[in-house]
């Protein structure tokens, strides 16, 4: 019989085949509808011979298959984790507001780990490295996940890595500026009123929020166009009576034996409130962390539709030493 294809000529010898090679012809007629004589007739190999050839065949393509299978539930996976880096970064690339961002002390070297608001209400925290009056922000915590290295590796060629890097540049400026800002209305409320600030003064003296109340007015003011505290009055209350409190919003912000020294707090705190809301009298810090918010707010923007485009599209190029092999 003559089998299209796989005959041979009139006296040719049957080629040598290797034993996997011999066992793909025998699939591939398979495929072609042939049965075991047929087959067997054409390689020149008894129909058992075929036979066994064909079950061997059968399930290398069974193996193939499964392990075809398990490559791609693997490689999902492994997307679904690229994905969530995807998100994260997103969250982790928001600047806060700066009623959130202000440091205390900018002068001593030291490591801060910061809570940075992110969205949904997902916690991102980023490393900040102080020293001298400069903040830099070192590393966002997640960029010490294993998967985040694998997402660096198939991402190192797009464009969303510089605008990363600027984002974190741009964000230790910010913090840095608003939080000399805030260091300037707090040493001008010590030289106004003459007292010190403490956490909670036990005698005469000015509280944190004695400054913190006045910088959120301003930030409100200058950033959003809020009124801010402009319709809250102060109160004088006396939970000891040697020691009567000022009180501001809910706050108390100054403490003094005596009332007449809590009416001139009073209005130290007014006074440079009503100042610093007056854009001309805005100093440099303030200005600057402005300007850079809203650079700040473009980049966040521009990485957000980058990762944005990668979760949508849900395919990342390349390889990295955890993709399935």
């Amino acid at each position: 019989m003559f089998v299209k294809g796989v005959h041979r000529m009139a006296g040719e010898k049957p080629r040598k085949n290797n034993k996997k090679d011999m066992v793909d012809r025998v699939i591939e007629l398979v495929r072609l509808g042939r049965n075991d004589s047929q087959i067997g007739r054409a390689l020149g190999i008894h129909r058992t011979t075929v036979k066994r050839y064909r079950e061997q065949g059968e399930k290398r393509a069974i193996g193939t298959e499964a392990r075809t299978r398990v490559i791609q539930e693997a490689l999902s996976k492994h997307f679904d984790d690229l994905v969530q880096v995807c998100e994260r970064l997103q969250n982790g690339t928001i600047s806060d507001k700066p009623q959130r961002v202000v440091i205390e002390d900018l002068q001593t070297r030291q490591e801060l780990t910061t809570t940075l608001s992110g969205r949904r209400g997902d916690e991102v925290k980023a490393v900040l490295r102080l020293g001298e009056g400069k903040v830099e922000l070192d590393r966002l915590t997640i960029e010490d996940d294993l998967i985040f290295a694998s997402f660096k590796q198939h991402t190192k060629n797009l464009d969303f890595w510089p605008l990363v890097k600027e984002w974190k540049d741009k964000s230790g400026e910010y913090i840095a500026d608003l939080s000399e800002f805030y260091h300037l209305l707090k040493q001008r409320a010590v030289k106004e009123t003459g007292l010190k600030v403490g956490d909670f003064p036990e005698g005469p003296g000015l509280t944190l929020h004695f400054a913190k109340t006045i910088y959120s007015d301003i930030c409100d003011h200058a950033f959003f166009g809020y009124k801010g505290f402009e319709q809250v009055d102060y109160a004088i209350h006396s939970p000891r009576p040697d020691c009567p409190e000022l009180r501001f919003d809910g706050y108390t912000i100054a403490s003094a034996t005596d009332k007449e020294t809590l009416k001139m707090c009073q209005e130290v705190h007014q006074r440079v409130m009503d100042y610093y809301r007056d854009p001309k009298n805005r100093p440099q810090e303030l200005k600057q962390s402005i300007s850079i918010w809203l650079e700040l707010k473009g980049l966040e923007s521009d990485i957000f539709l980058s990762l944005q485009k990668l979760i949508l599209k849900r395919i990342f190029l390349g390889h990295c030493e955890l993709c399935p092999d």
